[in-house]
């Protein structure tokens, strides 16, 4: 191993050995390059024989690219002094196997709360045409409560072809055969999903039984075994209800046929529930009402409805729908029935806020919304400062009637009390309700309260957030100058990490600031980790999934693209990241209707307005494009996107002198810092013919990120037109390079 040590030297410092299986001994390693601590795993050395090492490489790039909150995800990959390795995220935890040593079994509502989660990450790697055909209590790790699925990929990279069953390695056992399905067992090639499926089955049924559904005296008997005889049914070895035995039995059928199709179908039944993904139960939040005087507590009663939402969000076994699709819900004239179907949730908690001086009155309800009926209805009545312990109440109220079991880090984070300060927690919801307006003096004023609220409180990680998000707010509108508003963010980054090492705010903010500077490379793996730590994290999300779509990896963005618009199905930026995937599958004019929904969800974003502007542009849709570009050029509020509006309806109407005009205002600089508005600008460039311009802002626009390789050469898409100018030649020559290297 010392020599494996010395080959990574400059990668890695290897430490002591944690585990050993099979095929692999994990290590304890540091990462010197990121500064963190990764678990090193090194194949035997048997492994490098033969086309071992290709098919390794093979696979490894392919589950490299699974982005899942219960997937274990793989860092970095290679070969040294001869050995085959691969890095992954250092698993605060154990694995299930220990879990299962240490106790045997597991009660039926966390076995079942597991499962859901490892059929989720199964259902999205089958999805991508990856199969485990690994899973078992070793490779499902647990982490502060929740299954994360380890190795995927591994086993197929190992899996003898028929040509090659005379070379298999003695002592190697590809697959396991306590959780083997029979096709598995019995050599077949050609494996899909339902073949993890009866492994997941196998491992529940362990979980409650105490043993696999199969044993036998040896490997062989085992396999024999499992080929030709139906599994014991569960309710043989433990009390189980109905359902769930009936379930297993389903899904331990020899025949993949006779399974389910699905490993999420398999959870659902065993949840009896049919209402969200893997049988989560579903709701939205509806803001509450301002009953005050005047409506004057409209920010505060904002800042309640947006905390219940992040504490019920803390729950993975709940479907919370986002703040920002929540809020559009703001007097809605809409029933319970028809928000129900739109946004497709099952519950609804309903409420309003009446403040007078400092006492406080909330009341809440919980609505089973197809069919409008009030499940729980209560009032609380306290003083302005019991607003947390009221918040709090009213959130174990709901996990007490939708039966919701919690872990113990659920339950900590969900009567976490992120500003301790009533003071301060004002100051922090007027700066929220501030920068939502998108605005210059918005964004100065949130700045100045989120101040304020630091001076009351001193150091805090929400405010810290708060400030970065202000910041970023302020580059997305084209008002702030990177170079000022860029290191302030990493500062900000810096002080949530010495509060909170894990904090998803410090993730999403290292990674904006590596966004923002065009690095996207270095954005992932920041992104990545946010989402470890909170799944749900809109900002993680929406982040990775345009830094996929920069480098046109449609594949990657693609899954990221629909847990987004799941979360937050309501907020229009969301639906032109699905826009955008169609236009670079199907080329320019592909994604308009995605666009169109986009834009008529929210007629007042002048970034879906610029991007359906543009797109109609490009489809040679002239009189709805001018339409669109006119009135957002006319719109001042957002200067560096009314400019490039306004630039590109000059190009349109063919007036090259009034375009030259626009872009040589001062806001020339902003716009040139942005990825999107130099690609845009660029367009416009093409439409006017003006090549040399045009190659300028596609360099611009590839200096801060722009990497779509694919997009920049197809020739279906907007830049075909400067195929052949020896600028963009060499461009492109620079692009691909970076586009072989990206490792998503």
């Amino acid at each position: 191993m010392s020599q494996l040590g010395e080959a990574l030297g400059e990668r890695y410092r290897v430490e002591d050995p944690i585990g050993q299986g099979g095929m692999a001994t994990v290590y304890r390693a540091e990462d010197l390059r990121h500064s963190r601590p990764v678990a090193l795993k090194v194949l035997r050395a048997e492994l490098t024989f033969g086309s071992g090492s290709e098919r390794f490489d093979r696979e490894i790039r392919l589950t490299a690219r699974l982005q899942h909150p219960n997937i274990l995800p793989v860092f970095d990959s290679g070969q040294a002094a001869g050995l085959l390795w691969y890095t992954m995220p250092l698993v605060e935890g154990e694995s299930l196997r220990q879990r299962l040593d240490r106790d045997r079994r597991i009660p039926l509502d966390e076995a079942i709360r597991l499962t859901c989660e490892v059929a989720e990450a199964l259902d999205y790697a089958h999805a991508q045409s990856i199969v485990h055909r690994d899973i078992k209590p070793e490779n499902i790790l647990l982490s502060r409560g929740h299954a994360l699925v380890a190795d995927f990929g591994i086993a197929r990279a190992f899996t003898p072809t028929r040509t090659e069953r005379h070379l298999t390695i003695a002592g190697l056992s590809v697959g396991t055969p306590a959780y083997m399905s029979p096709e598995q067992a019995s050599g077949e090639e050609t494996l899909d999903g339902r073949s993890d499926l009866f492994a997941l089955a196998c491992v529940f049924y362990e979980m409650l039984a105490g043993a696999p559904p199969h044993e036998g005296t040896t490997p062989q008997a085992l396999l024999i075994r499992r080929i030709t005889e139906r599994a014991a049914r569960l309710s043989t070895k433990v009390s189980v209800p109905e359902q769930v035995d009936q379930a297993v039995e389903r899904a331990l059928a020899i025949a993949p046929g006779d399974r389910f199709g699905t490993a999420t179908a398999f959870a659902a039944a065993l949840t009896g529930a049919a209402d969200g993904p893997a049988g989560k139960p579903s709701l939205v939040v509806v803001p509450f009402e301002d009953l005050s005087a005047g409506h004057a507590e409209e920010y505060f009663t904002d800042g309640l409805t947006e905390e219940i939402i992040t504490s019920l969000s803390q729950i993975r076994c709940l479907r919370v729908i986002s703040r920002a699709s929540a809020m559009r819900l703001k007097g809605t004239p809409k029933t319970a029935p028809e928000i129900a179907r739109e946004l497709g949730v099952r519950y609804l908690l309903t409420g309003t806020v009446r403040r007078g001086g400092n006492h406080l009155r909330v009341g809440a309800q919980l609505v089973d919304a197809p069919n409008d009926e009030q499940l729980w209805a209560e009032r609380y009545d306290g003083t302005c400062g019991e607003v947390f312990e009221i918040q709090d109440r009213i959130a174990a109220a709901i996990t007490g009637q939708l039966r919701l079991t919690l872990t113990a880090e659920e339950s900590r984070r969900m009567l976490a009390r992120p500003i301790q300060s009533f003071r301060a927690y004002e100051f922090y919801l007027r700066a929220r309700q501030e920068a939502s307006r998108f605005t210059p003096l918005g964004v100065e004023r949130a700045m100045q309260l989120l101040e304020q609220g630091l001076a009351v409180v001193g150091p805090n990680e929400l405010i810290y957030g708060a400030m970065g998000f202000a910041c970023i707010t302020s580059m997305e509108a084209g008002i702030g100058d990177p170079e000022v508003l860029l290191p302030r963010i990493q500062e900000l980054a810096a002080k949530i990490v010495e509060l909170n090492p894990y904090s998803a705010h410090a993730w999403v903010l290292r990674g904006a600031v590596h966004y923002r500077r065009g690095d996207i490379q270095e954005a992932v793996d920041p992104l990545k980790r946010a989402l470890a730590a909170d799944p749900t994290n809109i900002d993680a999300l929406l982040l990775l999934t345009n830094s996929y779509l920069l480098y046109g990896a449609t594949a990657e963005a693609k899954p990221l693209a629909k847990r987004l618009i799941e979360a937050d199905p309501l907020t229009a930026l969301n639906h032109s990241m699905l826009a955008w995937i169609e236009t670079l599958e199907g080329g320019m004019g592909a994604g308009l209707e995605s666009l169109r929904r986009a834009g008529a969800m929210d007629p007042s974003n002048p970034l879906v307005r610029l991007f359906l502007g543009t797109q109609l542009l490009c489809a040679e849709q002239a009189e709805e494009a001018a339409h669109e570009l006119r009135q957002l050029a006319e719109d001042r509020s957002h200067p560096g996107i009314s400019a490039v509006a306004a630039f590109l309806g000059a190009a349109h109407r063919g007036e090259a002198s009034a375009a030259h005009t626009i872009l040589a205002s001062d806001l020339q600089p902003a716009i040139g810092r942005i990825e999107y508005l130099s690609r845009i600008v660029a367009i416009g460039w093409v439409i006017l013919r003006e090549f040399d311009e045009a190659v300028r802002w596609v360099r611009r626009a590839v200096q801060h990120g722009f990497l779509n390789y694919p997009m920049m050469s197809a020739e279906n898409q907007v830049f075909s037109a400067l195929r052949g100018h020896p600028a963009y030649e060499e461009l492109l020559r620079e692009v691909k390079v970076k586009y072989d290297a990206f490792r998503p």
